[in-house]
Parts: structure tokens; C-alpha cells; sequence
């Protein structure tokens, strides 16, 4: 009997450590936000993106938020919204863009989502911030 005790403590220290790796690779990092003004203001100076993409074989699922000046700019962004979107997720494929989003260079990433989000906003975003990032 303390064989098959043995064995059967094995199998889940076993167990429980494939458990624990795959929930730890599975982490999520989660950044707060970093806006000062209130919440009732937020929805009339503030758009809103999450975007999810398969890249290779890992799951790439980022969420930020502009700020914008005025309710105009808002409703500019949120129209060109789409194409900014596909913009960035057709740019996941660049050697560049993919290393820092492996490496979590998050300067990069921000810089990169600037540019893309100004070429076609009409005023320029100066304020973009990440609410979550997930690369696995």
C-alpha cells in the first residue's frame, strides 16, 4: 500500500505543478489608468479600442484609451475607428512591431499606436494610455 500512496502523491505533486505553469504563462498584466479627470467626463474626451489577433501562434489581446480635446475629436476617432484598428492589427506581422510586443517595450508599442491613430485623425492624439495588455 505506501507504493501505490507514493505513486499517487507523485501524480499530483505532478499535477499540480502543470497546473501552476500553465496558469502562471497565462498571467495577465493589467495597468491602471492613468487618467486624473473624473468619470462623468471620460465618455465625451475619451475613445476606447481593445483589440484581439492571432499572431503566429500566440494570442495577442491589448486595451488602451485616447484622450481627446473635445467632443469633436471623439466622434472623429470613433468614426475612423475601424480603419485604425485594421491598420494595427495588419502592422502585428512587422518584425519591429512584434518584438516589442514580446518584449513588452510598451515606449514602442504606444509610439507606434500614435502614429498609426495620427495619420488619420484630423487634430493629433497626444494622450493614448493601456488599460491591459495579454501576449501569449
Amino acid at each position: 500500500m505506501s507504493y501505490k500512496k507514493s505513486l499517487l502523491l507523485i501524480l499530483i505533486i505532478m499535477c499540480l505543478g502543470i497546473a501552476s505553469v500553465m496558469l502562471y504563462s497565462r498571467r495577465e498584466l493589467k495597468i491602471s489608468e492613468l487618467s486624473l479627470k473624473s468619470s462623468d467626463s471620460k465618455s465625451d474626451t475619451q475613445v476606447t479600442c481593445v483589440l484581439v489577433a492571432r499572431v503566429g501562434e500566440r494570442d495577442l489581446r491589448m486595451g488602451f484609451f485616447m484622450l481627446t480635446e473635445d467632443r469633436a475629436q471623439r466622434d472623429d476617432l470613433l468614426q475612423k475607428l475601424p480603419v485604425i484598428k485594421h491598420d494595427i492589427l495588419i502592422s502585428t506581422g512587422r518584425p519591429e512591431f512584434l518584438s516589442a510586443l514580446e518584449l513588452r517595450d510598451f515606449d514602442s508599442i504606444r509610439e507606434h499606436l500614435l502614429t498609426t491613430v495620427n495619420q488619420y485623425a484630423k487634430n493629433p492624439v497626444d494622450d493614448l494610455y493601456f488599460e491591459s495588455y495579454y501576449f501569449d
